[in-house]
């Protein structure tokens, strides 16, 4: 079991998303039965089995006082929180639009953001970023604009979007390869 936690986490390294330190040594920390949490429900652990590590935005894995703070006894031994990209994507979704009328706007004009180009920290998301922008949150986000695409052609040589949406975000702590991510 150990070996597939390790396997997802790395593939989601791969990709550039969230882990609080190196795989080999968090997965090492957990106990005999973790708690496995996958979109805000728990699964169990052969359900691991049928995961595409491909599918992950974020792994989050907690120990001792910690985990049993989050989820009660039954956490004894850790927990691993994983979202999917789709339920990262919702999730940052969500917040932006509390957040910013204007983005609010667009979502509810457009319909979706499938033609937003998303900027963090003047880094360009291209592929797997939805566990980036998912820990966006009250705590750390510094702003957000809605670029044009005149805007984001001059600034960004982006040609392909309708707009882009800039995120100013302070660095999450403890977020493993964060300067790279943020």
């Amino acid at each position: 079991m150990q070996k597939r936690i390790l396997t997802i986490a790395f593939s989601v390294l791969t990709f550039g998303q969230v882990i609080a330190q190196k795989p080999e040594k968090a997965v090492k920390k957990l106990g005999a039965n973790p708690v496995f949490m996958l979109d805000s429900t728990q699964v169990n652990q052969s359900a691991l089995n049928g995961i595409d590590p491909n599918t992950i935005a974020i792994v989050n894995m907690f120990y001792d006082k910690e985990a049993v703070d989050l989820l009660g006894e039954k956490a004894k031994d850790g927990a691993v929180y994983m979202e999917t990209k789709g339920f990262a994507r919702s999730r940052f979704i969500r917040f932006f639009r509390s957040y910013s009328a204007s983005y609010d706007s667009l979502i509810a004009k457009i319909g979706s953001d499938k033609d937003f180009q998303y900027i963090l920290n003047d880094k360009i998301q291209e592929e797997n970023y939805e566990g980036n922008l998912a820990l966006v949150d009250n705590d750390n986000i510094l702003g957000l604009e809605v670029i044009d695409a005149t805007q984001l052609k001059n600034k960004y040589n982006i040609t392909n979007k309708l707009v882009g949406i800039a995120v100013k975000s302070k660095r999450p702590k403890d977020l493993y390869h964060g300067k790279k991510k943020f």
